[in-house]
């Protein structure tokens, strides 16, 4: 049972991530930490001394991975122990367990939170599109139905599977009248229903709900409750059919298979499409690069739509008649966010691209004169750059949002590189013990109690 709603959750997360982008890996590895988050949670409320660590371990992999994804479960935990203090189950010891947890897990992901939190105050960064879109109910399920994982910002959808034992737990809340399954059935609904553009999202798009972007984001949690329910259920009716219940998962895995295969041919069709239209059209460029292969990969890596976390220009000019309460336009939002950025677009033409990997980026370019030049590099301050030029390290500068340099007349051959020497190399080991201290003493405990509990059966 347990194992068939990990399973559902785990497809419908994959389905989720591939509709909301195929670049987010953070994410992704965000929501498939969940419900490691919430086991851990149930462990605590049950007085396992495991349940700290457990939850410890899963926030920490969060933080490590996603940090909107962070942000959101620990309101979802927020919530859940405020209906815990409501319902009066709230402890003192769980309050202790809960603040050592977070303790726990603030030490995990120490090494990434330092690094984003110092880089996001030391530069002035373009927010993320400031845009807030509900999900179209009707788009929603045209592409439920034709089981269609395509990328899509407000037809977004948990699959067939997930979305039929919605539909079932919540058909049993009029013939079942009790057990605790029914709350996390209600809370998934409401969830859903919450995420549609039935409700005016656009009124939120200037409050730090804004965040979310897409409230298609709240169905990883809705999928999540679903999971919780479903396994409360099939506990609740002592459900005992193997037959039905590997019926069900191989059901759900061939849902979510077809899925996938579905979106990587329709991906070869474009592919093969666009290569016989030889005029340069946005659908064309988008089309030829979505189909991965060892000649267009850089181009689809360098391929840039969003200008989230550039360095933002002291002063902006914005259209005065857009405003994102009114214009839930994603498109002339995402142009209003462009006009933010600090890049020198017309002089980074002038640069060849040579060569770049994840650590160093290589550009060629011949001057008339020795002059003062803007590199094509974005130039984060608090980050430790290194630019070379004719093989010589040379002084550089900061100067609208880019790094810049004295290059000579002639050719120069410049190389702009990130020290792979981490400043903070205590926090990445500190980080790195807690996982494995908290690991062994996972293993530890568990041996402990298997030995107890033999020493007991032996009468010992």
């Amino acid at each position: 049972m347990l194992w068939l709603g990990v399973l559902a959750y785990q497809f419908n997360s994959y389905h989720f991530e591939l509709m909301f982008t195929r670049v987010a890996i953070g994410e992704a590895f965000g929501y498939a930490f969940l419900p490691l988050v919430i086991f851990g949670l149930f462990k605590i409320w049950k007085n396992d001394q495991l349940g700290i660590v457990w939850l410890a371990i899963g926030m920490g992999l969060v933080g490590n991975s996603h940090i909107l994804s962070l942000l959101l479960f620990t309101i979802l935990i927020a919530v859940l122990e405020l209906i815990r203090i409501i319902r009066r189950k709230f402890t003192r010891r769980e309050f202790k367990q809960l603040l050592l947890s977070a303790v726990i897990s603030i030490l995990m992901a120490s090494y990434s939170l330092y690094n984003v939190i110092t880089w996001g105050l030391n530069n002035k960064l373009v927010t993320p599109t400031p845009i807030l879109l509900g999900m179209n109910p009707s788009y929603g399920l045209t592409n439920l139905l034709n089981n269609d994982i395509t990328e899509s910002s407000t037809g977004a959808h948990m699959g067939l599977a997930v979305t039929l034992l919605l539909i079932y737990l919540v058909a049993q809340l009029f013939s079942r009248p009790t057990g605790q399954w029914r709350y996390w059935t209600i809370g998934a609904l409401s969830l859903w229903i919450l995420a549609q553009d039935w409700i005016n999202w656009p009124h939120f798009a200037t409050t730090p709900v804004s965040l979310l972007q897409f409230t298609m984001r709240i169905l990883t949690i809705v999928s999540l409750l679903i999971m919780i329910g479903l396994i409360l259920f099939l506990n609740q009716v002592n459900w005992n059919s193997t037959a039905t219940t590997i019926f069900a998962g191989l059901v759900i895995i061939f849902i979510g298979v077809s899925g996938v295969t579905q979106i990587h041919e329709r991906a070869a069709q474009d592919f093969h499409w666009a290569q016989h239209h030889t005029q340069p059209t946005t659908l064309v460029k988008r089309r030829l690069i979505r189909h991965l292969t060892g000649r267009n990969y850089l181009a689809n890596v360098n391929h840039m739509t969003m200008p989230d976390y550039h360095i933002q220009k002291d002063t902006v000019r914005t259209n005065p008649s857009f405003h994102p309460q009114t214009n839930q336009n994603f498109q002339l939002a995402l142009q209003q966010n462009w006009r933010k950025v600090a890049f020198d677009w017309k002089g980074a033409r002038q640069f060849k691209h040579f060569r770049a990997t994840d650590q160093t980026v290589n550009f060629n370019i011949t001057l008339k004169r020795q002059q003062s030049v803007k590199l094509p590099v974005v130039g984060y301050h608090h980050v430790n750059y290194q630019v070379i030029v004719n093989g010589k390290n040379t002084t550089f500068w900061h100067s609208g949002g880019q790094l810049k340099t004295k290059l000579t007349a002639g050719s120069n051959k410049v190389e702009v590189s990130i020290s792979n020497e981490s400043r903070h190399l205590g926090l990445f080991i500190l980080s790195c013990f807690a996982y494995l201290i908290s690991l062994g003493y996972v293993f530890f405990y568990r041996s402990r109690s298997r030995k107890d509990a033999q020493a007991t059966r032996s009468g010992y």
